[in-house]
């Protein structure tokens, strides 16, 4: 059985971490948070794959395809090269081949993709989609 607290908790660290490296706000996953509109931040979220059987037998290992995507907010004020900085940054800390681990979970990163840029009436927003995959 994939444990997806383990899952979440590696990827979370990983960002957790470049985050705090960069000097980076990143709003966790189910926290309620109300940025103002001159500040940066980036919020996560992990979408579960399916668990699959790897094997025909019982015992066999378990096995998903997960996206794990970061949401890079700037104030509409500013560039968004800015915001592309901040992709970047991310995205290089998940490159494919990256192997995390929590608990004896190891998760490995696929492939990762940005959106087009989005806004709203006070941010500017580029979605950072990271494929995953995990076998337990």
């Amino acid at each position: 059985m994939i444990k997806k607290a383990d899952l979440a908790s590696a990827l979370r660290n990983n960002a957790q971490a470049i985050a705090n490296a960069n000097s980076y706000n990143l709003i966790v996953d189910g926290r309620e948070y109300k940025p103002s509109s001159t500040e940066e931040y980036t919020t996560e979220h992990t979408l579960f794959g399916d668990d699959n059987k790897i094997g025909m037998e019982d015992g066999s290992n378990d096995f998903q395809i997960g996206i794990y995507q970061l949401t890079v907010n700037v104030p509409r004020n500013k560039s968004n090269l800015r915001a592309l900085d901040i992709v970047d940054t991310f995205t290089l800390g998940f490159v494919r081949g990256t192997e995390l681990t929590v608990n004896g979970q190891m998760v490995r990163m696929m492939e990762s993709s940005v959106t087009a840029l989005n806004y709203n009436q006070t941010h500017l927003m580029y979605a950072i989609s990271i494929k995953y995959s995990v076998i337990h």
